[in-house]
């Protein structure tokens, strides 16, 4: 749904018109897609905006997500080298949250390469921001992860405990999912649509009314 809605409005407006800001969000719904061609074209004009006018704050998620689109396409140097890069933005920013991501993608993309025992050393060392943050979705992110590490490495309580867990902050992230903007949006269209058919609905029945009084006053003076 999401892709549908971000291929409708590039058709309708085209990229080029597209604001800055939505870049990485379009280049993550067609990363998720699998559509990494088009992932990339959309981080890279985010890094190139962000770069050229020195938005940091842009460019330290526009790497975090680029680093993530190269674990996904299995190229790790590249990945751990723009994931890195996010690092550094985010600590001259303060940006916590940033650092808390890529401690989980970084633990990803070391799961991806086999090597489980540094991608839970890596994930570990985020349960501080973690507990901070108290974030349920990262919440249910990061405990996905680490029941698939603590599988990986034959711990079956561990696993199991992470395992319910990332179940109980699953469940509560879709019990109190927020609205997202496409959501907003078609909820508006839906608004509009229904008020328009109301108010349709009303005039045909004013137009009724008006006919049976004219009906009626016609009789009355013909009587």
């Amino acid at each position: 749904r999401a892709e549908h809605h971000a291929d409708l409005c590039i058709e309708l407006l085209g990229i080029d018109e597209i604001p800055m800001e939505y870049m990485v969000m379009f280049g993550t719904i067609k990363s998720n897609t699998f559509e990494f061609d088009e992932a990339e074209e959309f981080y890279q004009r985010a890094i190139s905006h962000a770069e050229q006018y020195n938005l940091k704050g842009l460019l330290a998620q526009s790497y975090s997500n680029f680093g993530n689109l190269k674990r996904k396409q299995r190229q790790f140097d590249n990945a751990l080298y723009y994931i890195g890069l996010s690092d550094t933005l985010c600590l001259e920013l303060g940006i916590e949250l940033g650092l808390l991501i890529n401690k989980v993608n970084r633990a990803e993309a070391f799961l991806d390469q086999g090597l489980a025992a540094m991608a839970l050393r890596e994930l570990e060392s985020g349960t501080q921001l973690l507990k901070k943050m108290d974030l349920t979705y990262i919440n249910m992110e990061y405990y996905k992860l680490k029941y698939r590490i603590q599988d990986e490495l034959g711990d079956e309580v561990g696993s199991n405990r992470s395992f319910r867990t990332y179940t109980e902050c699953k469940n509560e992230f879709i019990g109190d999912v927020p609205r997202s903007i496409l959501a907003e949006w078609e909820l508006a269209t839906e608004r509009e649509q229904r008020n328009i058919e109301a108010n349709a609905l009303n005039l045909s029945l004013e137009r009724e009314v008006k006919q049976k009084y004219l009906i009626g006053f016609i009789m009355a003076l013909f009587l």
